[in-house]
């Protein structure tokens, strides 16, 4: 049997995962039902080959099993918001969706194109309202909309454009907000945030971080305004929500910061792809660079680059610690205090982009993507996630993505990184550099880290460990 709670207080986590449950089997009414009406009138023929090219896909293990990724539809549902896409060939619409009808006037007041009322993907929509009637549930009228783009769960949808993104009207009223904001933090007689208008706009900010993943190594300065010990204590009071911010204090440096970033990204609007290349770009296509590094904890950082355009010319980089780096893993190492120090995962962090950068600087052009391969995990971690919960990993990870935007960290044991690692002790660069001529290659060149690549870690130095 099916049991059904009528009322959910939605305070915690147990209703909207109990909830989600009960939706996820309304889900699978309604496609059944999809799934029927496409077995009496089936798609056109280019549908049935892509198909079949799917279901070779899989037969050879390059697709996930599964007969739903050989439908060209699908439905989904997240607690109470259900999104859908088919085909928009015309079919005959069934008798049972005669009385449902689909005001268009959602799409077109917000630039978009309704579907058909004859087109397949209106009638599946059709079905996904009659099925919720059909178990006790009702669809609002005011939020059905099919057509493109659309928008579902924050986000816009839009086929014609390949990409998902901001929705205008969410994209007007947050960048009106995060103005406002960033003038309460930057008011030089006093600077303040709202902790209740920033929770929301963070809030926001992180569902959008879907869409702009770059917005990841910046939400740390979100989290510090509307979580620290002053705010909570305020909400349990019922005090003021608008709170004072520290002149030049790490917390309203790294608020703004989110507020300039999430200003620039929303403006732009530029998003993510709408299907997204499932591989990463290859180590021969060009403008990808493959970076090889390595940090030692005394003597200095290292790698070598392969630059397709280039086959024949291997790029070195070698470079001692400056002195007060050198101090900073020493005292790191020794477990020094928070305001000093340099963590090694974050040296080894800063090798896979010095290196890179530096090369990128001789050479005269930057990488439109970069292959970075180490043996230390968390930085491996943090490049791969574009952000990181320790501060001076999310410092490092910043300049990575100021060099390129698509990076592909690769873990590799120690005992393989052997030539990068001897690149860490500079007195072995000629060993490297002779082995190097000698394995094939017509040209070496050497590059070098330059002072504003070492302001990168300069900087992560003065966050602390």
């Amino acid at each position: 049997g099916v049991c059904v709670d009528r009322r959910l207080a939605f305070g915690g986590a147990f209703s909207p995962n109990r909830f989600e449950r009960i939706s996820t089997l309304v889900a699978a009414h309604v496609q059944a039902a999809q799934v029927a009406f496409d077995a009496a009138q089936p798609p056109p023929r280019a549908a049935a080959l892509w198909a079949a090219e799917r279901r070779a896909l899989q037969l050879r293990g390059d697709l996930d099993p599964g007969h739903l990724q050989c439908r060209p539809a699908y439905l989904q549902v997240y607690i109470d918001d259900f999104t859908g896409g088919a085909l928009d060939d015309a079919v005959i619409p069934p008798a049972c969706v005669a009385h449902v009808d689909i005001d268009p006037g959602l799409m077109t007041s917000s630039g978009g194109v309704a579907a058909r009322v004859t087109s397949r993907v209106y009638v599946h929509a059709q079905l996904a309202v009659i099925g919720l009637s059909q178990l006790g549930l009702s669809a609002a009228p005011g939020k059905v909309a099919v057509g493109d783009p659309n928008i579902a769960l924050g986000l816009r949808i839009g086929r014609g454009v390949g990409r998902i993104d901001c929705p205008p009207l969410k994209r007007a009223a947050m960048l009106h907000d995060i103005a406002q904001q960033v003038a309460a933090a930057r008011d030089a007689a006093k600077p303040s945030v709202d902790q209740r208008r920033a929770e929301t706009l963070v809030g926001r900010l992180v569902n959008l971080s879907q869409v702009f993943p770059e917005l990841k190594a910046d939400l740390h300065g979100g989290y510090a305004v509307t979580q620290s010990a002053w705010s909570r204590r305020t909400r349990r009071r019922g005090g003021r929500a608008a709170q004072r911010l520290g002149q030049g204090t790490r917390a309203q440096e790294e608020w703004i910061s989110l507020l300039d970033s999430a200003a620039d990204l929303i403006d732009t609007n530029e998003g993510v792809a709408l299907a997204p290349e499932r591989l990463f770009r290859g180590m021969d296509e060009p403008g990808v660079d493959t970076v090889t590094s390595d940090a030692s904890g005394v003597d200095g950082v290292g790698g070598y680059v392969f630059d397709p355009a280039t086959p024949r010319t291997a790029w070195l980089v070698s470079e001692e610690w400056p002195e007060d780096i050198r101090r900073a893993l020493a005292a790191a190492a020794a477990g020094g205090g928070q305001d000093e120090g340099i963590s090694m995962p974050a040296a080894e962090l800063f090798g896979m982009y010095a290196v890179a950068a530096a090369v990128a600087k001789a050479r005269g052009r930057r990488p439109e993507a970069v292959i970075a391969i180490g043996d230390c995990g968390p930085a491996i971690g943090a490049l791969n996630a574009a952000s990181s919960g320790n501060a001076q990993m999310r410092t490092l990870v910043r300049a990575a993505r100021g060099l390129s935007a698509q990076w592909l960290a690769v873990h590799v044991p120690r005992e393989l990184n052997l030539d990068a690692d001897l690149l860490s002790h500079p007195r072995e660069y000629r060993r490297v550099e002779a082995a190097a001529l000698g394995g094939g290659f017509d040209t070496v060149l050497r590059a070098r880290i330059d002072d504003g690549m070492w302001a990168h870690i300069r900087a992560a130095m003065h966050v602390g460990v």
